[in-house]
């Protein structure tokens, strides 16, 4: 889990069961402490952070990918907006194509994206730049991608990005774990679906030698709210 320092992803994945090992990569060593010895805080995330199988790891994801050898069945990146140049480099190609060495033959990966209400193009973006990078599976081709979105009631509709060397599976029902009040085949299949004003437009691939998300993630959300 790239980010999530407040362990909630942690939480989700820790529903599941086989889930052997989870290493958590977060920069802010204060965040992951709060969440992990508060009472109040870790509550929130069950005190996931404090289960046997978590592993902290207080890095930049950037430096932590570009060392690291470890091979994962999942990557979840739960990372802040790319509002600036800063946050904008772990949603590139070049961040992408590192990530991609890091997964198993069947392997995934998934990206929060924003918004594809508030913000389509830069949603799009990231879903264009995964499409674009690098399968090392399959030297001539690129990864898989699957676009999905969910109503957050914190945030509102809110997209996500699946990407794997194996094609996603649209079609696929998740296995998902008992307890959940929220997700199900059903939601998941309504979850793919994009209405005229949010679907895939024309976008460039976001790159550190350009940055094109910032301008589109500026340009969304400036026109909503400013």
């Amino acid at each position: 889990v790239l980010g999530g320092g407040d362990g909630m992803a942690v939480r989700e994945v820790l529903r599941h069961e086989g889930v052997e090992h989870i290493r958590l990569v977060d920069l802010d060593p204060r965040v992951t402490e709060l969440f992990t010895t508060r009472p109040d805080l870790a509550a929130l995330n069950a005190d996931a952070l404090n289960d046997p199988r978590v592993e902290i790891v207080n890095a930049d994801a950037w430096a932590f990918l570009a060392e690291d050898d470890t091979l994962y069945d999942v990557i979840i990146a739960d990372l802040p907006d790319p509002k600036s140049i800063a946050p904008s480099k772990l949603y590139s190609i070049e961040f992408y194509a590192m990530m991609a060495e890091r997964l198993t033959g069947a392997g995934i990966f998934v990206t929060q994206a924003g918004s594809p209400t508030f913000a389509p193009g830069a949603f799009w973006t990231v879903e264009a730049t995964l499409a674009a990078t690098r399968n090392p599976q399959a030297p001539e081709g690129a990864l898989g991608t699957l676009p999905y979105h969910v109503y957050v009631p914190s945030f509102g509709d809110w997209g996500f990005v699946l990407a794997a060397p194996l094609p996603p599976d649209p079609a696929r029902d998740p296995v998902l774990p008992e307890g959940l009040r929220h997700l199900t085949p059903e939601v998941w299949r309504a979850a793919q679906a994009f209405g005229p004003d949010q679907g895939p437009r024309e976008v460039e691939v976001n790159s550190i030698q350009g940055h094109p998300l910032v301008a589109e993630y500026q340009r969304g959300w400036d026109y909503w709210f400013r």
